[in-house]
């Protein structure tokens, strides 16, 4: 394999084994370097790439967007590098280095993963809200989103960002700046949940930068799964228990699962339920639990495997009463509001523009009636963004992408927040597109099948041909059983 040097990354003649950057007369801008990440073999590079935190103003305050651009490990370099999105919002490309280095190992073998961490999270002026509720951990209790942890979250995080200006479409125009800096022809997008709403925006604002998409765990343009995600739980949790009722042990070993998990609702209809949670001192106290935090726990449980779990953990709350493991797992659930793993600043500037702006209030009664969640989850988000800072989207922001862009869909079949209904929602405007849902899956499509298909589509730039009978056949589910 040749060998790299990091000297000569500006002003390089663009080849096919050469990453180069431009200079720019607004800002000046610092080579990549050669770093080490934990477990990540091959060669890195690390750095940053300066942004006008206004776009449009072109002066003022700046953003170190975090650049991380895992090299080729091959000895051909073609200029169309693996692009992986962060979900979230307020998800790290970055932090997750190591992740996409597995994930994209046989892609990395002819192209770079290159990682940019969107503006609002990660090492790009991130905006965390990482600090305890002054009503101390417990008021996440009955409130996702406490309002004077969010106030004051807003107060520290505005003596040092606009907060206006970290919206998608700011940030798709960073990334199309990052690539003709670093002189890539085209860019093979992998958006998950969030990340598929950014590529969608990328790929209206820079149709001509991008090569392939990947879009797992689908987010339209114009619907917001927040408004909707009641009826999306209530369909995740039908398919789970109509595959507990095809399974044959499942169905054995959890005949009453359905009575069972609405006996456990009905306790929530005289109010809050009592019960002990474990605090970060490893003490215990006693909270109510409310109907919306059950939910969103249960909401939580269907995003992955742990679904799979969910028939036993029913059965033994039903059996002893004692709701304390949801209550418990609701609180972990949440905590990413005021911890640094996720920007919940850049989250609430996002979600509150972008989506809540636009609800139809009339209409939230009749999405959210008779639901588990009910309007719990977006009256939460409503009381949160009374709280925060807008700007205003463009105006045909909300309409459907239309693309010829090689474009493969992924959806997992028990999805609580995007469901493939979404997924075929989006593919109807797509071209070239091929969905595929994936049987028993949660948030997203994943496994040895979904790895081929991503590979086939990068490798050959086009979705025909691709061969998704891997993972159309039904699968019995592996429902933990005692």
């Amino acid at each position: 394999m040749r060998s790299f040097t990091c000297l000569p990354l500006v002003a390089a003649t663009i080849a096919v084994t050469t990453v180069h950057a431009q200079a720019t007369a607004d800002l000046p801008q610092r080579p990549l370097e050669p770093c080490t990440i934990d477990r990540v073999p091959g060669e890195v590079l690390c750095g940053s790439y300066t942004v006008f935190e206004d776009r449009a103003a072109h002066a003022g305050r700046t953003i170190d967007l975090r650049v991380v651009v895992l090299r080729a490990t091959g000895e051909e370099r073609l200029l169309d590098p693996v692009v992986p999105l962060a979900g979230g919002p307020g998800g790290s490309a970055t932090a997750g280095a190591r992740a996409h280095a597995q994930r994209f190992a046989q892609e990395r073998r002819e192209r770079d993963i290159l990682l940019v961490d969107q503006r609002g999270s990660g090492g790009s002026n991130p905006l965390h809200c990482a600090f305890p509720p002054p009503g101390g951990e417990t008021s996440f209790f009955g409130s996702l989103f406490p309002v004077d942890h969010i106030r004051e979250c807003r107060r520290r995080l505005s003596e040092r960002a606009d907060l206006s200006l970290y919206g998608t479409p700011l940030a798709a125009d960073d990334l199309e700046d990052v690539r003709r800096w670093l002189g890539y022809d085209r860019l093979n997008l992998y958006g998950g949940s969030y990340g598929t709403r950014i590529a969608q925006v990328f790929m209206r604002r820079h149709p001509e930068s991008v090569r392939t998409a990947v879009l797992n765990a689908l987010v339209p343009l114009g619907r917001n799964p927040y408004f909707y995600g009641a009826s999306s739980i209530d369909e995740g949790l039908e398919q789970l228990f109509t595959d507990c009722a095809a399974d044959t042990t499942c169905a054995s070993t959890y005949p009453s699962l359905r009575q069972q998990f609405a006996d456990l609702v009905a306790r929530f209809d005289g109010g809050a339920v009592q019960t002990e949670v474990e605090l970060a001192d490893g003490s215990t106290q006693a909270v109510g639990f409310t109907r919306g935090d059950f939910a969103y726990a249960v909401r939580g449980v269907l995003y992955s495997s742990a679904s799979n779990s969910l028939p036993l953990v029913v059965r033994n709350a039903h059996a002893s009463g004692d709701l304390g493991l949801f209550a418990n797992y609701y609180k972990q659930r949440i905590g990413w509001v005021a911890d640094d793993g996720t920007a919940a600043g850049m989250h609430f500037s996002i979600l509150c523009s972008e989506d809540m702006a636009f609800n139809d209030w009339d209409e939230l009664r009749g999405v959210t009636e008779g639901t588990l969640m009910g309007p719990h989850l977006i009256r939460e988000y409503e009381r949160a963004c009374d709280n925060w800072v807008t700007y205003d989207v463009p105006a045909s922001y909300h309409d459907p992408l239309h693309s010829d862009v090689p474009t493969l869909l992924l959806s997992g079949e028990r999805d609580p927040i995007t469901p493939p209904a979404y997924g075929e929602e989006v593919a109807q405007y797509l071209s070239n597109s091929l969905h595929v849902i994936q049987p028993n899956a949660g948030h997203g499509a994943s496994g040895p099948c979904v790895s081929q298909l991503q590979l086939e589509l990068i490798q050959t730039g086009s979705v025909k041909g691709l061969d998704a009978s891997c993972i159309r056949p039904t699968s019995k589910p592996n429902f933990v059983v005692p």
